[in-house]
């Protein structure tokens, strides 16, 4: 199998990350202190260096800018979490309003199962029925006698 010659520095990079090129092999066990000046290599990096450096050099205000609009946003934001009523005081305050209206069904929860028990109580005692009848209504049996008393009046 013939294998191509990698011709850009790309494909030269490729090939040494795995391995496969015997002179990329051999031209990284040579430090670049010992590479010769006339070495096309050296060149190459010193190329591709150059490059890097005006790629980051064009990228770094770029970068700069950035980060500034990205810190301008966080302190919006911090100052509507801090500052705004839907954030931390808004937040407590409808915590506030849950426990209270925990506590206001817990205490309506009670009553209603007093007053469940009060009916159910109501359906079973004959007697109960009758004295509430009287007591609420003011109703007597036709036997019965009403007396009432007069209250006197102040001099």
């Amino acid at each position: 199998m013939i294998s191509k010659r990698p011709t850009t520095p790309l494909e030269r990079k490729a090939l040494e990350r795995k391995g496969n090129d015997p002179l990329a092999t051999h031209a990284l066990s040579i430090s670049p202190a010992h590479r010769s000046k006339t070495d096309p290599r050296s060149g190459l990096e010193k190329r591709e260096n150059r490059k890097l450096s005006a790629v980051r050099s064009r990228s770094l205000p770029l970068l700069k800018v950035l980060v500034l609009i990205l810190l301008m946003v966080d302190i919006c934001l911090l100052c509507g979490i801090f500052m705004s009523p839907r954030g931390i005081n808004g937040y407590r305050a409808q915590q506030a309003e849950v426990l209270r209206l925990a506590a206001l069904t817990s205490s309506l929860a009670q009553e209603n199962q007093r007053l469940a028990d009060r009916v159910r109580y109501l359906k079973v005692d004959q007697s109960a029925q009758e004295r509430l009848v009287k007591q609420e209504l003011g109703w007597v049996h036709p036997d019965e006698i009403i007396v009432e008393f007069a209250t006197p009046l102040s001099p």
